[in-house]
């Protein structure tokens, strides 16, 4: 009996050397070492909305959301820890059956950036979508067949290089890279209005994809850097519908994510299809040179809203809608808002 409790003494040691010891024997990779990150999308406002999802306030991660955390050549895949609400600061865990980084004395210094939807490399191309549509009012026609989660995954994320030293916890702030256009199409003719079935952005004008470096957009002097091939139309997104007491009289909101890029005066910016009463389609064009000279020039991290007005003639007059506590700034003609940080 001797002999066994002291052979059992001599396993002991042994078994919780092996416990601490991670990644070939280095005693400094442990839980207690791990780096600690958190994530939120900077300057944003509980009543606004982000392009990361038309049903989620700007702000906002969900729990379990992946993204890719970014230090040297490495990287790991990362996911929120818990829902974030707007302003609030979420904590990062490795994805299951993925590693992810700990603490060396030896390293004093270090540096992380990440980037959303994950990826194993930093994104050097981007492909959106040239049908955005999807539609959950009730609605039949012309509905498309994209799902929120795909998306949110149409915008890309960026937090720029963030440097701490040991032990300190790492904030990463993303921003966005894509830019977000938003048209509300006021159908106001009391009698014989046409309803609006579906809006398209350009005219086999616009880029829906390109090659892209990954850049900070918190200030003018610090932009995304794109290079894009302007021969898309967009399907747009059909994300609000509100009928007053007349039925024929309508507000339809309409939005799509694209890279951002430099449109001519002269170019369709959207094409507008609606349905009269007698099942003619009718599409209405708008061009920017009927309203003012300048190209418009959609900038990585901005919203453009457009506010139309449709009558039975067709579309007769324009505005610029405003988005409330959003920092604002008019944009050849528009309306640009941005968060004072980012969006």
């Amino acid at each position: 009996m001797t002999a066994f409790l002291a052979g059992m003494l001599l396993l002991v040691p042994a078994a919780c050397t092996n416990d601490t010891e991670q990644d070939g024997g280095n005693s400094t990779v442990s839980e207690d070492n791990a780096v600690d990150f958190t994530v939120m999308l900077p300057n944003g406002s509980a009543n606004s909305q982000s392009t990361r999802a038309f049903t989620t306030l700007d702000n906002c991660w969900t729990m379990n959301q992946e993204m890719a955390v970014c230090e040297g050549t490495t990287v790991y895949k990362y996911q929120a820890a818990e829902n974030g609400g707007s302003g609030v600061r979420v904590a990062l865990v490795p994805s299951p059956s993925n590693s992810g980084y700990f603490w060396s004395p030896l390293v004093l210094n270090r540096t992380f950036s990440a980037w959303y939807p994950y990826s194993s490399g930093k994104p050097t191309s981007w492909s959106g979508a040239t049908d955005q549509r999807s539609d959950h009012l009730g609605r039949t026609d012309k509905r498309g067949t994209m799902t929120d989660e795909v998306y949110n995954d149409l915008d890309l994320l960026y937090a720029p290089d963030v440097t701490v030293g040991y032990k300190e916890s790492v904030n990463l702030d993303f921003y966005h890279q894509m830019c977000r256009i938003v048209v509300t199409v006021n159908s106001t003719a009391t009698k014989g209005a046409k309803p609006v079935t579906s809006i398209i952005f350009g005219n086999g004008n616009v880029a829906a994809g390109g090659t892209v470096t990954p850049g900070y957009t918190g200030s003018t002097s610090s932009t995304a850097s794109w290079s894009v091939t302007q021969t898309q139309s967009v399907q747009m997104r059909l994300t609000q519908l509100i009928a007053t007491e007349n039925p024929t009289v309508r507000q339809y909101t309409y939005e799509c994510i694209v890279p951002p890029q430099t449109l001519a005066a002269t170019a369709v910016l959207f094409q507008i299809t609606t349905t009269d009463s007698d099942n003619t389609d009718k599409t209405t064009n708008y061009v920017p040179q009927n309203m003012y000279t300048d190209a418009p020039n959609f900038q990585a991290g901005y919203q453009y809203n457009y506010m139309l007005t449709l009558s039975r003639q067709g579309m007769v007059s324009i505005s610029t809608l405003q988005v409330s506590n959003w920092a604002t700034e008019n944009v050849t003609g528009l309306t640009a808002t941005v968060p004072d940080a980012g969006y």
